[in-house]
């Protein structure tokens, strides 16, 4: 991953972010719901403390053993993403090390094409 400073990071995400097609508004947070910065027409303080509980509980839910009462247990397991929908939007919540990102989509987006965009964004360039 990085060794950057979170705050230093979390701009380089936001920049990363700003091209993706299909993210109609971005905040970016730390695994405590503390805003770095946003873009779009958002609530940055709304968004990173949702996007806090929900990072956290799908956290949880991945470590802590039985998924979805299957007897499942997924002992190395991390979170990779989360999405939900709610007031006609989809969102995402794409961790990247110390920080994470809550996009709210485009009523036209499809969450997996935006996803696999913010994915190759993030991943490291060769130097």
């Amino acid at each position: 991953m990085t060794s950057e400073p979170p705050a230093k990071l979390a701009q380089a995400v936001g920049e990363k972010l700003q091209g993706v097609a299909g993210i109609a508004a971005v905040t970016i947070t730390d695994g405590n719901g503390v805003p770095f910065g946003s873009m779009g027409d958002t609530d940055a303080r709304r968004d990173a403390v949702l996007a806090a509980f929900l990072g956290t509980r799908v956290q949880a839910m991945t470590a802590g053993g039985d998924l979805r009462g299957k007897g499942w247990l997924l002992p190395e397991s991390r979170l990779l993403h989360a999405s939900c929908s709610g007031r006609n939007r989809e969102y995402l919540v794409v961790p990247h090390g110390p920080i994470m990102a809550f996009a709210t989509l485009r009523p036209d987006a499809y969450a997996e094409v935006v996803l696999d965009q913010i994915v190759a964004s993030l991943k490291p360039r060769p130097a």
